[in-house]
């Protein structure tokens, strides 16, 4: 099968400006906050579906969108996502293409979104490995009729990108921002300019998966065994100080609380895990959420002991120039769910910060891995 790919030429690359060993700041203010690459195509179907099924791939990250719902494994206990889509391999050489029977998507008008972050290919992960190029984005959509005809909805020149969605930013070493006032690029209404795309001619084999997919491992899910309140710092003698404790819960829904402008709440989960935090918060329009992961936290404000901050904050010196932090820009829609899908952190502990009054109803980190089958 062939696969053209195809990039959107208004998106441009952040300017990976910091040096690689550095030691990134606390907040997000190195991250240029523009938007994603986003690719679309309309199409109507000609007669009655018997089924379809599409082979998509990308050089980035990747997810796709179909009748305005993610693209997943359909069961009947509900939909698988495979995350991270196609992985990291070397790109010189070969991408990996992930294919999904997408029959239950399709109405008689269509519209089939796909939204790339740079990922493996060109986010600051790859340190320039493979040009700092453009992601891009191909799928083959073979759509079988009941009578017996098909026909084939390929990548190609017909197809409109947009730097688009309320995903700002994402990068595997600096996190995600998301700003959840912005329309997704699969609703009705969106405020985005659609242009063409540029095809890219790759080089490398596209291949099926070889691979179990990386999905989120609910059984190892990990919920917060301890929650403290904090508000300023307490000189010490310390170098940094410590955090001044307002409160700290322990044991179940722990994390519920309301997290005012310069308060910080510091949660454990217990153990280290590689994935992604799992927020539902209702906030104003407008509040920013931060939430800054690490694997230990300070234990004496101590400069000298290697600390970066006060006791009992959130250590994140040993990620060098990395954000280890998303941000979310809340829509005002109480009950309104924040989860990354462009990166993953490597984290214990999740320090969250509001600009406006904001409650936490639920925290939760989500495992990420591939899906293997346990032997042992």
């Amino acid at each position: 099968m062939e696969y053209c790919f195809i990039t959107c030429p208004t998106y441009e690359l952040p300017p990976y400006t910091r040096p690689w060993q550095g030691h990134a700041k606390r907040d997000d203010e190195l991250i240029a906050y523009k938007g994603l690459p986003t690719f679309r195509h309309h199409f109507t179907l000609k007669d009655k579906v018997a089924s379809a099924t599409i082979t998509a791939t990308a050089l980035g990250v990747f997810d796709l969108y179909l009748g305005g719902e993610r693209v997943g494994h359909i069961t009947p206990d509900g939909t698988v996502y495979d995350e991270l889509k196609p992985g990291s391999t070397d790109f010189e050489f070969r991408v990996h293409a992930y294919t999904y029977d997408v029959t239950p998507y399709l109405a008689h008008e269509n519209t089939l979104v796909a939204i790339v972050s740079p990922g493996w290919w060109s986010g600051r992960i790859s340190f320039g490995a493979f040009g700092l190029k453009q992601p891009a984005f191909a799928a083959n959509l073979t759509i079988y009729y009941a009578d017996g005809t098909s026909e084939t909805v390929s990548t190609d020149e017909r197809w409109e990108c947009a730097v688009a969605g309320p995903v700002l930013a994402a990068d595997l070493y600096d996190g995600e921002y998301v700003d959840a006032r912005l329309p997704h690029p699969t609703a009705p209404y969106q405020p985005y300019v659609w242009g063409k795309v540029e095809t890219y001619d790759y080089k490398g084999v596209v291949e099926p998966l070889m691979a179990p997919p990386v999905r989120v491992q609910e059984h190892l899910t990990r919920h917060p065994i301890s929650a403290t309140l904090a508000r300023g710092v307490d000189a010490d003698g310390s170098t940094y100080g410590a955090l001044h404790v307002l409160s700290r819960r322990v044991g179940k829904d722990c994390e519920k609380t309301t997290l005012y402008p310069g308060q910080s709440l510091i949660l454990d989960l217990g153990q280290n895990i590689a994935g992604r935090p799992y927020l539902v918060v209702g906030a104003p329009s407008g509040t920013k959420i931060q939430v800054l992961m690490g694997e230990m936290l300070n234990d004496s404000g101590e400069e000298s002991r290697g600390n970066d901050g006060p006791k009992g904050s959130v250590y994140v010196a040993s990620y060098r120039s990395g954000h280890c932090h998303a941000v979310y820009v809340a829509s005002g829609a109480h009950g309104e769910t924040f989860v990354p899908l462009h990166t993953y952190y490597g984290f214990r502990y999740a320090e969250l910060t509001a600009s406006e009054p904001c409650e936490i109803l639920l925290v939760r980190g989500e495992v990420l891995s591939s899906d293997l089958t346990e032997t042992g």
